[in-house]
C-alpha cells in the first residue's frame, strides 16, 4: 500500500500521480477517502474494505478525516508532501477557492480573481497546524517538497502547475490582498 499524506496546495496530487506512473501495478485510487467523491450510498467502511496490498491513495489532514482512516495512515509507511512556503500554499487555496478548480492537467491558467473568504483562509491554517504536528509521529518513507517539483522528470502524465504568477501577483487577485496578508501576519505571530 502507498499513501501519500500532506495538506491542500501542497503537490499531494502531484506526487501521487508521480508515484502512480512510476509504479503502474498498484491500484490508484486518488483521494479515495474524501467524503466529497463518495457516492451516494458509499461508507467509509466499504472504501476501507476495498484497500489492497497494492492500492495508492491520498489523505489530507483535516476535520472530515475518519479516525479509522487516520489509524491506517498511523499504522503504515507514508510519503509525506510539504510546501515550505507556507503563504504560497495560503494564497493557492484561495485562488483554487474562487475558482473552484483544484487541478489541472493541461497547462491553461484556471485562477480568477475574487473575495478570499476566511473561512478558507481558518481551514488550511487548521489543516497546516494539525498536519504539522502528527507529520512527525508517523513511520515517514519519503518526504517530498512541492518546491522540489520542477526537478522531478516527465513519467507520464502529471498534474500542472495552475498558478503561473509572483506570489505578488497572485496576492493582488484577491479583492482584500490586504484582510488576506493581516490574517497570515496575525496567525505566524
Amino acid at each position: 500500500m502507498k499513501i501519500v499524506f500532506g495538506t491542500p496546495r501542497s503537490g499531494t496530487t502531484f506526487f501521487t500521480r508521480y508515484l502512480f506512473n512510476k509504479y503502474p501495478n498498484c491500484e490508484y485510487l486518488g483521494e479515495h477517502f474524501q467524503p466529497y467523491y463518495f457516492k451516494q450510498d458509499d461508507t467509509v467502511e466499504n472504501r476501507l474494505a476495498s484497500l489492497k496490498n497494492n492500492s495508492l491513495f491520498k489523505v489530507h489532514i483535516g476535520k472530515e478525516l475518519d479516525i479509522r482512516v487516520l489509524d491506517i495512515i498511523k499504522h503504515n509507511p507514508v510519503n509525506v508532501v510539504i510546501r515550505k512556503n507556507k503563504l504560497e500554499q495560503i494564497v493557492s487555496m484561495g485562488l483554487a477557492s474562487i475558482a473552484d478548480k483544484w487541478v489541472t492537467y493541461n497547462n491553461n491558467e484556471t485562477y480568477t480573481s475574487g473575495y478570499y473568504k476566511k473561512e478558507w483562509f481558518d481551514d488550511i491554517v487548521y489543516r497546516i497546524e494539525q498536519f504539522d504536528i502528527l507529520y512527525p509521529k508517523l513511520n515517514v518513507s519519503n518526504i517530498f517538497y512541492y518546491e522540489d517539483i520542477p526537478t522531478y522528470p516527465n513519467n507520464g502524465k502529471l498534474p500542472f502547475k495552475q498558478n503561473k504568477y509572483t506570489l505578488e501577483q497572485s496576492l493582488n487577485m484577491f479583492d482584500n490582498k490586504q484582510e488576506v496578508l493581516e490574517w497570515y501576519n496575525d496567525w505566524i505571530k
